[in-house]
């Protein structure tokens, strides 16, 4: 589990320093008529206080989180709920390198309403344990052989699709630094080096709070030139009926609202992971892309079991997989569409497939790499690269 938006209903939480929000906090309004009209007329029904700890705690290395009250006049209902912003691990342990589990919970709880109380806002620990969720992201930390082996399956996952549906934005930085993101405007799959991410300055890095132990983690990496080769996967769901409409796709459990108590579980981070990781193999494109196999390999194989034998759609089959390769799933679509209609499209892909089924024998190293880490197992068997995860897990 990484970030989380938790909200806290008016009755559920006191402010003890109306002045640590801005603007101030003022007095919950009254079941009072003219109070009502005053406050639609002035703030149009809603208006927002905000309270971020100091960014000077951040660089000294303590975790607060962001809180926000949401004070709503609709339809004659009056609330002023909090909203609490947390990132999990780095609540817990200064960074996100680390990933927490059941354990941790009841420690995660006691920490935040510490960090509150420190806000001046005062909640038990029970209205934090069953808080209803606005905002859920799921993390794993896949540990790659190598750099190398990291980047090309980034530079492939940023040729794939999730569907028409899915915008598809690659970013590349410095540190041979590469993301890919696959979004709508509720819902997000992210890819990326999480160490290069972390020594990437400015807007261009997936995370944009880091924290001071990530910093020092990773450049104390940096100067040992053994920069781990970690891909971060993420999956955010933006709004509670984000959460609600994919963990019923994910796992089939059909809820109104989700709690923390119930969304921090390790075994369900690890189910709605794997259900959006093989969503993206079982795209045969996809799979084929991920997958290893040399130019020549596929020619010379062809080669072998044709012999002789003329075939203009193997040929042709052919010249659509280096299409694949080069321009990716939406690219080679795109391609297609220009000159031909859907229907065409659509048989070109079959035959695309068929052949890719015929005369390719991929390699998955990099898939189960992913599949295997999403399992909970032993992500590669490589003591050097244990080595160097030692200082960021400790």
């Amino acid at each position: 589990m990484d970030t989380t938006v938790l909200k806290i209903e008016s009755h559920e939480y006191v402010v003890m320093d109306t002045t640590k929000f801005n603007p101030t906090l003022p007095p919950l309004l009254t079941q009072n008529r003219v109070e009502y009209q005053r406050f639609m007329e002035t703030f149009g029904g809603y208006r927002k206080f905000i309270q971020n700890a100091p960014s000077s705690y951040r660089e000294e290395g303590i975790i607060y989180p962001n809180l926000s009250i949401h004070e709503r006049l609709r339809k004659g209902e009056y609330s002023r709920n909090l909203h609490i912003a947390i990132s999990v691990p780095k609540l817990l342990f200064g960074h996100s390198y680390k990933e927490p589990t059941n354990a941790d919970k009841d420690k995660v709880i006691d920490v935040l309403g510490n960090r509150l109380k420190d806000m001046s806002v005062e909640i038990s620990r029970e209205n934090l344990r069953y808080s209803l969720v606005q905002t859920l992201h799921y993390a794993k930390n896949i540990l790659f052989p190598s750099l190398e082996d990291a980047n090309i399956f980034l530079e492939r996952m940023s040729k794939c699709s999730m569907g028409k549906w899915f915008e598809n934005n690659v970013k590349t930085y410095s540190y041979d630094g590469r993301s890919v993101r696959f979004h709508t405007s509720i819902f997000e799959i992210n890819f990326y080096l999480k160490y290069a991410d972390v020594l990437q300055k400015g807007s261009r890095s997936v995370d944009r709070n880091k924290t001071l132990q990530e910093i020092q983690i990773a450049k104390e990496y940096q100067k040992l030139g053994k920069i781990p080769p970690v891909v971060r996967m993420e999956i955010r769901f933006i709004g509670a009926r984000s959460i609600t409409s994919h963990m019923k796709e994910a796992i089939g459990k059909d809820r109104r609202h989700w709690m923390f108590n119930e969304v921090f579980d390790t075994e369900l981070s690890r189910k709605v992971l794997k259900f959006y990781w093989e969503k993206i193999i079982k795209d045969k494109l996809n799979y084929f892309l991920l997958c290893r196999a040399t130019d020549a390999d596929v020619c010379l194989k062809i080669q072998d079991m044709l012999k002789d034998e003329k075939s203009k759609m193997v040929a042709e089959a052919l010249g659509l997989y280096f299409q694949l390769k080069s321009l990716g799933v939406k690219g080679l679509k795109e391609d297609i569409m220009m000159r031909h209609s859907y229907p065409t499209y659509q048989r070109k892909i079959n035959m695309l497939v068929e052949f890719m089924e015929k005369f390719i024998k991929p390699d998955d190293t990099l898939i189960k790499i992913v599949s295997t880490a999403l399992d909970g197992k032993p992500l590669v068997d490589s003591e050097d690269v244990s080595e160097q995860m030692k200082l960021s897990m400790d």
